[in-house]
């Protein structure tokens, strides 16, 4: 396997339950149920940063999502959340922006990476609602996979 983002392979975890994963181990909760990140970046003993990966954002997927980062915010006992992502395929601009706006507890998605960007914009570029992301993007708040990946490089890469 490549790893393109020159992350340390120690410091992948790949879908373990966030209460199996440093920072997260609040004895308060009485959550019925765990949800796992399907990425996060592990350094020192803190978790750094939480990745979700939804190809859409159905109203299911959305709703998963919020009960993702109910539980995150939930079980969090490391001082400061991590960094929380979201990595999508969604073509619906509405579904995007709704993503951006989920806020929890003060706690929100801080960025989504959206596979291929570039193609998005293209095939979007004469719908109406291609204006809404146009906020997004300034903001830095919805970028492409290649910046997700360039992002880990430099902030948990083997040198970063």
């Amino acid at each position: 396997m490549i790893n393109v983002s020159h992350v340390p392979e120690n410091h992948i975890v790949i879908r373990h339950r966030a209460n199996k994963l440093p920072g997260f181990q609040n004895q308060r909760t009485t959550r019925e149920r765990i949800e796992a990140p399907d990425i996060a970046i592990v350094r020192n003993n803190r978790t750094e940063l939480l990745a979700s990966v939804k190809w859409s954002l159905r109203h299911d997927r959305q709703k998963q999502l919020s009960d993702e980062l109910d539980c995150y915010v939930d079980l969090l006992s490391q001082d400061k959340f991590p960094q929380y992502v979201l990595i999508t395929n969604e073509y619906d601009p509405g579904r995007l922006v709704n993503a951006d706006g989920l806020n929890r507890r003060s706690q929100r998605i801080d960025r989504i990476y959206h596979i291929n960007l570039d193609l998005l914009l293209g095939a979007l570029h004469s719908h109406e609602r291609v204006r809404d992301l146009r906020p997004l993007i300034a903001a830095g708040r919805l970028q492409s996979l290649g910046d997700f990946l360039s992002t880990l490089s430099r902030q948990y890469g083997a040198s970063g």
